[in-house]
């Protein structure tokens, strides 16, 4: 048989606005039923003090000012030796090294399926590993120009021998993207690029014819 549900007196209802105040859920339930001789449940008792807006006050955010109780205290200050000792053991000492530490000159293969190589200890994870393709192309020609990209001549990204890199405007490979036009060889690629300096050509050139017409 359900118990009868719990009819709140004036009396209840302020012992819960006041005790609220300063107990904890838990033991103003307990406070609440010794004290009426109910047996109200922790939820229901949670539930009707929401309903009927009885609220603790508390904020349990750290308030402007406060002190953090570990403020200028060291770990001896609060911890005991033996907890100390395990601490101890899994604390990384001066000049140690994690276990994937991958020193520089590393290769490894990113999420796109590109070849990076480590060049730097320090610093963000772009600021230390770098396209492998770009920097055997830019050793040997400097900088890759604004506005281009590095293809790949035989479609392998892994391949980044010096002969397999091509540079090529991003508009010339969002076109060789676009038409299907990569290649699997010099030969092929090189064709495909004329088909798109083509493509780029004429839409340049009824570009400016519109414009033209239009003065």
């Amino acid at each position: 048989m359900r118990n009868k549900p719990t009819k709140y007196t004036p009396e209840m209802i302020e012992f819960l606005a006041e005790g609220y105040k300063v107990m904890e859920g838990k033991d103003l339930l307990k406070a609440f039923n010794t004290k009426f001789e109910t047996n109200v449940k922790y939820d229901a008792l949670l539930s009707y003090m929401e309903r009927h807006g009885i609220r603790s006050g508390r904020s349990y955010c750290f308030q402007k000012g406060h002190t953090p109780y570990n403020k200028n205290k060291k770990l001896a200050d609060l911890y005991p030796p033996d907890v100390l000792e395990r601490i101890a053991k899994t604390q990384f000492k001066k000049g140690q090294r994690p276990a994937n530490y991958r020193p520089v000159g590393s290769m490894r293969i990113n999420v796109d399926g590109y070849r990076e190589i480590k060049v730097a200890d320090k610093g963000t994870q772009h600021q230390r590993w770098h396209l492998y393709h770009k920097e055997i192309w830019e050793k040997e020609y400097g900088p890759v120009p604004e506005g281009h990209i590095l293809i790949f001549i035989d479609g392998d990204s892994l391949n980044c021998s010096l002969e397999n890199l091509k540079l090529v405007t991003k508009k010339e490979h969002m076109m060789l993207n676009k038409c299907h036009l990569r290649g699997v060889d010099e030969e092929t690629t090189q064709a495909g690029l004329n088909v798109v300096k083509l493509k780029l050509a004429i839409i340049d050139r009824r570009k400016e014819l519109k414009d033209g017409n239009k003065k």
